[in-house]
């Protein structure tokens, strides 16, 4: 089992109801474009397969704009560069809209370098030591999002580092 790669020039558009079972450690990298579009009633899933910890979601340089939408990701650790993606959905200079993204029994939930992230109407939950969400130097709009910690250190639901006008509503 290899890592799924989203190649440049490739949209991947993935339809509501699918289950993504990930093997243990692989990861989704994206250099193109990635659109789920789950629903309310059916959602998108990422899970380990067999309850595995697996990678992560990473969006390496990619070459547009890659939407989440109802989506639920379990299980998920980090990208194959946990340095640059050290979170269950890792951006460096990508472009994200995420909106109903539910995180639970991740490492991290969300890390963005760069580029931009729109995160709407979600949930993330860590259960160690870090940021639900940690945006540096990009662009960043929250909205409506419900953020469950815990009682390490230095745990906060939003870090913006070197966001400017950054929003969260």
């Amino acid at each position: 089992d290899a890592d799924l790669v989203v190649p440049l020039g490739v949209r991947l558009e993935v339809p509501s109801g699918v289950t993504f079972r990930m093997p243990e450690g692989r990861n989704i990298r994206v250099h193109g474009i990635l659109e789920v579009q789950g629903t309310s009633q059916a959602p998108v899933q990422f899970i380990g397969r067999d309850g595995a910890r697996w990678g992560g979601i990473s969006f390496e340089n990619p070459e547009g704009l890659s939407l989440l939408r109802h989506v639920s990701i379990r299980g998920a650790t980090r990208g194959a560069d946990p340095v640059s993606y050290p979170s269950a959905v890792s951006g460096l200079n990508a472009e994200l809209q995420v909106e109903n993204l539910d995180i639970e029994q991740c490492d991290g939930p969300i890390f963005c370098r760069g580029g931009s992230i729109v995160l709407r109407n979600s949930r993330l939950h860590t259960p160690f030591t870090g940021d639900c969400i940690n945006v540096k130097r990009g662009k960043a709009l929250i909205e409506d999002c419900v953020f469950v910690g815990n009682n390490a250190p230095d745990t906060d639901a939003i870090d913006y580092d070197g966001v400017v006008g950054g929003v969260v509503r």
